[in-house]
């Protein structure tokens, strides 16, 4: 099971320490949709010498350090808190990732522009406020994960998401909570 993978790939302590693989619902939601990115193929096709992905409120790192498990060559992560930052770089150590990440203290826009893949586990609001940066966050062609979204609430941030250019493909739910992936034309 998905799960079961994680549990073997991931070693992460930090921000919100927990034993693997008991995860918040949003979390798995964001895992399961890296999963489906694995399996499409998409981490394969990012660029091998940049950051095709960026996790924007990375956290404890874990969602980056699954993505680059998965198969993406490198990626970057953004937070605005920097204990967060600290965590996620502390992670990266952990996994001997360090070396195909950079995790930058901040938020939207970020430095090096539109990437082919994004992951957002956020709340709602915060989605709903970032729509535009996040969407500008996204290549032609790329992909949003939207994760941190409650169900209540998911109507409202696909309605941001389209508004910011974004067109939904898929939506899958656990428990009250649901993830959402846009791509950008």
């Amino acid at each position: 099971s998905s799960r079961r993978r994680h549990t073997r790939l991931l070693t992460v302590t930090g921000v919100q320490t927990c034993a693997l693989p008991i995860f918040h619902p949003t979390t798995r939601l964001a895992l399961a949709g890296l999963d489906r990115w694995a399996a499409a193929g998409y981490f394969a096709a990012l660029p091998p010498e940049s950051a095709g992905l960026l996790d924007v409120g990375t956290g404890s790192g874990i969602l980056l350090i699954a993505a680059l498990q998965l198969g993406a060559a490198r990626a970057c992560g953004l937070d605005i808190d920097e204990h967060a930052v600290r965590a996620a770089t502390e992670n990266l150590e952990r996994n001997a990732l360090t070396a195909r990440a950079e995790i930058r203290l901040g938020s939207l826009p970020h430095p090096a522009g539109a990437l082919p893949l994004v992951v957002a586990n956020l709340i709602a609001d915060v989605q709903i406020a970032l729509a535009p940066l996040l969407s500008a966050a996204v290549a032609p062609g790329g992909r949003l994960l939207a994760s941190g979204i409650f169900g209540a609430r998911a109507d409202a941030t696909i309605g941001a998401m389209v508004a910011a250019g974004l067109t939904m493909v898929a939506r899958w739910n656990d428990g009250d909570w649901c993830a959402i992936e846009f791509v950008r034309q």
